[in-house]
């Protein structure tokens, strides 16, 4: 049976993603130009870059099939298997980074008492069979050579995430996906809280955080605000992490780049092949 019993870790981990990376790394979903239409979350993205050679499944077309939590899979293991373990509250703190510079006096370097919770509530379990798109283009750029990406299939499970800090800076509960391709290993497909008035990533915060207080520059916005998290074993981390937006003199039409500011949890080893 499925348990949903409090599970409690000590340490912390940092997921981090590079600033400044392409504007269409989101979890929209993305069709591509071999007309098919895949998600915007790849199995192993986890946020950490680590493991990750196809961060949006690119030219992948996945199947999905509804299946019961107990069912046992072509990959080894059932939803309920690996479930185990994951769900409940974890107590961790929320650390800011002193860097970027960029970030304001109200937020650099503070630590906030984080509780982080995640539940499955009878929601929807899928396994998704991923393969190659014949008709992707698999030319990556400027790159030398052919990129051919990697298809994984996976189970994918409709879960509640919940991300409070104690003083009630962030409050916020979503309802999302938890990817898995190892029974030990998965992550928060879509965990996003986001700022006020984007309307990239609904809904809007619910905590106190004033999206304006985060940057000392007046001139960049928070567009918005990703809770990421990744449970291997019995451990757990992730990071809270930024899209900033600018004026017409930083980046591409003012976009200047998405990155983390904070992390929580335990050290999350890298995702490693069977």
């Amino acid at each position: 049976m499925l348990r949903n019993s409090l599970v409690f870790s000590t340490s912390l981990t940092i997921v981090f993603t590079t600033l400044g990376c392409d504007p269409k790394d989101s979890d929209d979903e993305v069709t591509d130009p071999g007309g098919s239409t895949t998600g915007g979350e790849d199995p192993d993205d986890t946020g950490e870059g680590l493991g990750n050679d196809n961060p949006h499944g690119w030219g992948c077309i996945d199947s999905s099939t509804v299946i019961d939590v107990a069912a046992q899979t072509a990959l080894g293991f059932s939803a309920e298997d690996m479930l185990d373990g994951k769900l409940g509250t974890r107590q961790s703190d929320l650390r800011f980074f002193t860097e970027p510079t960029f970030l304001s006096s109200e937020i650099a370097g503070k630590t906030l008492p984080l509780e982080v919770t995640l539940a499955w509530e009878g929601g929807e379990v899928r396994l998704v069979e991923s393969e190659l798109d014949p008709n992707y283009e698999y030319d990556w750029g400027e790159s030398d050579g052919a990129f051919e990406p990697e298809c994984h299939d996976r189970i994918e499970v409709d879960v509640v995430f919940s991300f409070v800090t104690a003083g009630g800076e962030l409050d916020e509960q979503r309802q999302t996906t938890l990817v898995a391709r190892s029974v030990d290993r998965a992550h928060i497909a879509r965990g996003s809280v986001t700022a006020e008035g984007t309307d990239l990533y609904p809904p809007a915060l619910q905590g106190s955080l004033d999206p304006d207080a985060v940057f000392d520059d007046p001139d960049m916005t928070l567009r918005v605000l990703v809770a990421m998290a990744t449970w291997h074993g019995e451990l757990a981390g992730g990071a809270l992490s930024v899209e900033m937006q600018g004026g017409p003199d930083h980046g591409d039409g003012g976009w200047i780049g998405f990155g983390p500011i904070a992390s929580w949890g335990d050290e999350i080893p890298f995702f490693e092949e069977d």
